[in-house]
């Protein structure tokens, strides 16, 4: 039997690794699967396409089905620009809190889960947890797809997960998916004295996005309701838009990135082929 550490004594480890999102996660992939091993537990890791970074799955219990899952990511956001009174990755306790780069978000439930490990070990568990940990989440979850893919294949199918985002405290059964898309509007250059002879893609684009705020307006007003989510509907927003090469230059393209977040059962793909359609028809 391994070393038994207390939440503090992990975290503290778990801090020390600088995971932000840019750089590699590997360090605390690796000590987590040492800490796991010591006690008895094998890990399966998959790293990444250039092997710069890793998810990971471990299994305490019997490998059958109706488990639950204890998932987490390993990554964290930067840390420039931000007004630390402390090194960021070398965690400090101070007025009875704790202070680190991944405290709460989310080095905090991983190094929770890894001390109860003994406990779970002596439980004689009759189904089993499965302890997840996937990088890349800050950044668009880009680590879950492979992740989700081999617990398909190889981990029996799970009753529940528990995500251990922070939430104060507060139980969280319902989130809104998201949708991201760019559209690109393309016109016809020309210069800004001749506008007979061109197509301002600004211009459309501002169409397009004055369609999208009205979409809006009908999930506020008309669309499905979600009490446990706030807002409890449906969200259209644009969030960059750039066009145009110069003042005096009909723009000859325009792109801009926008959002849907929707509630179950709603599908934020309709409100992108309801702006085709509007282009269409009326652009």
């Amino acid at each position: 039997m391994g070393d038994v550490l207390t939440p503090f004594e992990i975290l503290r480890r778990l801090i020390s690794f600088d995971t932000v999102s840019a750089r590699s996660n590997k360090a605390m992939i690796e000590f987590i699967a040492d800490y796991l091993g010591k006690h008895g537990i094998s890990c399966n890791i998959a790293p990444n396409e250039d092997g710069t970074k890793a998810d990971m799955i471990a299994t305490i219990g019997p490998m059958v089905e109706g488990g639950i899952v204890l998932s987490g990511h390993t990554d964290v956001v930067p840390v420039e620009g931000q007004d630390w009174h402390s090194e960021p990755f070398n965690m400090v306790e101070r007025d009875g809190l704790l202070y680190g780069r991944g405290t709460c978000d989310m080095k905090g439930f991983i190094a929770v889960v890894m001390s109860l490990v003994p406990e779970m070990i002596k439980l004689n568990l009759q189904r089993p947890l499965h302890l997840v940990f996937s990088y890349d989440e800050e950044v668009g979850c880009l680590g879950a797809p492979a992740l989700i893919s081999r617990m398909i294949r190889d981990v029996p199918m799970p009753q529940a997960a528990i995500i251990g985002e922070p939430t104060s405290m507060k139980l969280v059964n319902a989130h809104k998916g998201v949708t991201i898309f760019e559209t690109v509007v393309t016109g016809c250059p020309a210069h800004s004295s001749q506008t007979q002879s061109g197509v301002n893609a600004i211009t459309a684009a501002a169409e397009c996005v004055v369609f999208l705020k009205s979409k809006a307006r009908e999930f506020q007003t008309e669309g499905s309701l979600d009490a446990r989510l706030q807002p409890p509907y449906n969200t259209v927003s644009v969030g960059m838009i750039e066009g145009g090469t110069a003042l005096n230059i009909i723009a000859g393209e325009c792109k801009f990135n926008w959002d849907c977040r929707s509630i179950a059962g709603q599908d934020a793909d309709q409100v992108s082929e309801k702006l085709k359609r509007y282009c269409l028809e009326e652009l």
